[in-house]
């Protein structure tokens, strides 16, 4: 990829990210000539120092600029421009209405820029030119592919304008978190002095002036204490101010003022501190607080609304004032630190702030604006998606969407997902629409007091209609792909507005379980319904994601195995092998949502009768949520204590895949399962696994990637286990990712998919 930044040189938060593109990219920025030094890039990276200060009137001079701008795009064949901060970096890229336009909203652009132009003014010229900015940052945002924020309050001010929500993503800034760790050495301290540190810049919205007033006040208190501060970016009235105060409260000799600080002596000061404060009038995802976080220091915020899933534990202010900031260091000063307080902090950055992760999700961004459903081709898949991530439910049919990204590649995709919310006034239906890369995605949501039987049916059919007129009157429908025949997807057979070729994804366990759970009458009305909606002569193809369950459709259902072909799941990019030295604990992760027929106290059972000395070996990841994980938590409290156990709930895949990676096996206790994706991730990051001999898992471990058991058999899982805890280490993690990743990455899914989709239309290509 060939990729252009707008950014600053200058900042070690837009570095970070350029940095890590250089590699198999060319990556070039261009910047203001003023932000071009000191420069904190990879010095192979081109910088073109040519934005001047964003001319309101001045035409001629805009222009130029903007013909500037194209000749390098021209001249260096960029593929993606990606704007760090949109005021006014992103003005530039939307006037030139470049297509591949990204942009990075990093907190005051929004927080303070953006609103600041709300702010009333008796000047006529002064409103109009206000007007006007206000106008580009919304055509800039509104034009750009895709918007990510660094924080939850950012991408709040940002839904208010914006048309289309779903191409807002929330990817945080992020910390090299192994590099540093690095840097951190042992605490270089002598005596009983107290340190507190501030490691925000010395500018008036980081409220210096109250740090150094409320640390006044505490003084007398503490009597041996000292303020670190930072004066590394120039604000020299307000930095004057500053000095002016300590020498005014007579406080020199117990504050130390830091001009620019490397990044060593940085997390250093983190170190040797007993406490950071950070205060600022508004604010983004602050780095600098994360990396004292992963300094395990307990970290005083301000009255703004953080993000809540990076720094719920920390203490925050109600108003930002001098005696309350000073009886709270009091207060963290003079109480012992909470160790498990500041490791489950140090754990939030790890989960929520990991560069790695940011970076991996910024590339998908990338890789999804080349391969655009403008390229796709003239092929439009209907995709009929019985479950979907949502508003409500994000990891609901992940698998689902997955499937529809492959076909996405070779093909222009609108999904449709339809769901129900009981309310008490008279029946609508709505239909939000969002673009998610290469998908449109149409979620329809169906308001009625009533939801069973032909009132319910009903209201499903109008939904399908009017959202397909909808899709039609955009494009013409090729092919119908319905992933998972349920309750509702099923009605879609009943509408004459189905004149294509219908294709069938399968991922239900109803078929092999669910059904034989139903009394014996209802048993064999189920199976003749299932028999009778499969025959429609419009179905040209039907695709288990496992042999097993295609044996199912053609031994019980008398589907005509000439329409079965098998097609897994697919497994996101961001499941990648990476070698890692085994931690001296045997690490255990287990993923899933954690309903029946998942079997957790199946695995819990067998741990209380392993031998205390492998018990002590163990630790162990416990991720996602489900109606199951009350009894499962309370479980491992009474009979387990003697185990760590570290739940995580519901987690993004990167998260999930970094744990994989850290893992020494994968555990998937399951009665009953199609082809689990959770399997299918864990050996694309090269991690054994241990499950059972159920429905489609034989189709993928066998002795080259992990061990199975035989189904509900506690003594074969205690068995397996102990052998899995011996051989762990023996598996060739490199072969196993390889192999998976051929197989289940979106790229040969997609190209089965591809050949269905020929085949069914009958075409030669796309």
């Amino acid at each position: 990829m060939n990729i252009a930044y707008i950014a600053t040189p200058k900042s070690i938060h837009d570095s970070k990210w350029i940095n890590a593109f250089l590699e198999n990219n060319k990556v070039i920025v261009i910047c203001a000539e003023s932000d071009a030094k000191p420069s904190y890039l990879n010095a192979d990276i081109k910088v073109y120092p040519i934005l001047p200060p964003f001319p309101y009137k001045n035409l001629i001079k805009k222009n130029k600029v903007l013909n500037q701008l194209k000749e390098i795009i021209e001249k260096e064949q960029i593929e993606i421009i990606h704007t760090m901060y949109t005021f006014p970096n992103a003005f530039w890229v939307n006037l030139i209405k470049f297509p591949n336009h990204i942009i990075t909203t990093r907190g005051s652009d929004i927080l303070v820029d953006y609103k600041e132009l709300f702010e009333p003014s008796d000047s006529y010229m002064d409103k109009r030119r206000r007007q006007f900015f206000i106008n580009q940052f919304h055509e800039s945002l509104n034009n750009a592919r895709y918007v990510t924020s660094t924080s939850v309050i950012q991408q709040s001010i940002i839904k208010t304008f914006v048309n289309d929500p779903g191409k807002l993503k929330l990817i945080r800034t992020g910390i090299s978190i192994d590099e540093f760790l690095s840097l951190l050495e042992a605490p270089q301290r002598s005596g009983s002095e107290k340190v507190i540190f501030s490691p925000r810049s010395m500018r008036p919205i980081y409220n210096i002036d109250i740090i150094v007033t409320a640390f006044a006040k505490l003084l007398p208190r503490l009597g041996h204490a000292k303020l670190v501060i930072i004066n590394d970016v120039p604000d020299e009235a307000y930095a004057q101010e500053i000095l002016g105060l300590i020498e005014q409260l007579g406080i020199g000799e117990h504050c130390r003022v830091c001009s620019k600080l490397t990044k060593k002596e940085m997390a250093n000061y983190f170190v040797n501190s007993d406490l950071v404060v950070s205060i600022p009038k508004t604010d983004g995802s602050p780095n600098s607080v994360m990396e004292a976080m992963l300094a395990r220091k307990m970290v005083i915020m301000g009255n703004y609304e953080y993000d809540s899933e990076l720094f719920s534990l920390l203490p925050k202010l109600e108003h930002n004032g001098v005696d309350e900031l000073a009886e709270t260091m009091e207060h963290y000063l003079t109480t012992p630190a909470d160790q498990d307080l500041l490791d489950r902090n140090f754990e939030l950055v790890n989960q929520f702030a990991n560069l790695k992760h940011s970076v991996t999700e910024v590339g998908k961004l990338y890789s999804n604006m080349l391969s655009s459903p403008e390229k796709s081709g003239s092929i439009h898949s209907l995709f009929i998606a019985a479950w979907y991530p949502h508003e409500g439910n994000v990891t609901n049919g992940n698998f689902i969407k997955e499937h529809a990204r492959a076909v996405a590649l070779f093909a222009n995709v609108s999904v449709v997902f339809v769901s129900f919310k009981k309310v008490t006034e008279f029946p609508r239906i709505d239909i939000h629409t969002q673009v998610d890369g290469k998908l449109t995605e149409y979620f329809v949501t169906i308001y009625s007091p009533l939801r069973r039987f032909e009132v319910s049916n009903n209201l499903t059919k109008s939904a399908y209609r009017k959202v397909i007129k909808l899709i039609e009157s955009k494009q013409k429908i090729d092919i119908c792909h319905i992933n998972v025949r349920d309750i509702y997807t099923k009605s879609l057979l009943e509408l004459d507005e189905i004149k294509v070729p219908v294709v069938i994804t399968e991922h239900f366990s109803h078929y092999h379980t669910g059904i034989y759970q139903l009394p014996e009458k209802e048993q064999k009305k189920e199976i003749q319904s299932i028999k009778q909606w499969f025959s429609d002569p419009r179905i040209k193809c039907v695709m288990p994601v496992s042999k097993q369950l295609g044996k199912v459709f053609t031994d019980r259902f008398d589907i005509d195995p000439e329409k079965i072909i098998d097609i897994p799941n697919v497994a996101d990019e961001c499941f990648y092998y990476e070698k890692k030295d085994f931690s001296p604990k045997v690490r255990i992760i287990l993923v899933a949502n954690w309903h029946a027929p998942k079997n957790p106290l199946l695995f819990l059972n067998a741990l209380t009768r392993i031998a205390p000395h492998y018990k002590q070996e163990l630790e162990i990841d416990w991720i996602g949520d489900g109606s199951q994980m009350p009894e499962v938590k309370a479980f491992a409290a009474q009979h387990l204590s003697d185990i760590t156990f570290h739940f995580h709930g519901t987690q993004p895949k990167s998260f999930i895949a970094e744990k994989f990676r850290e893992a020494s096996f994968f555990v998937h206790p399951t009665n009953a399962e199609n082809l689990p994706t959770v399997i299918i991730e864990s050996l694309c990051c090269g991690t054994p696994v241990l499950s059972h001999r159920v429905n489609g898992i034989p189709e993928l471990v066998d002795d080259s990637n992990g061990l199975l058991c035989m189904p509900e058999d506690v003594d074969d899982f205690v068995a397996n286990f102990v052998l899995m805890m011996e051989i762990y280490y023996k598996f060739d993690r490199e072969k196993i990712a390889t192999k998976a990743q051929s197989t289940f990455y979106v790229k040969p899914i997609s190209n089965q998919l591809k050949a269905v989709y020929l085949k069914t239309l009958n075409r030669e290509h796309v």
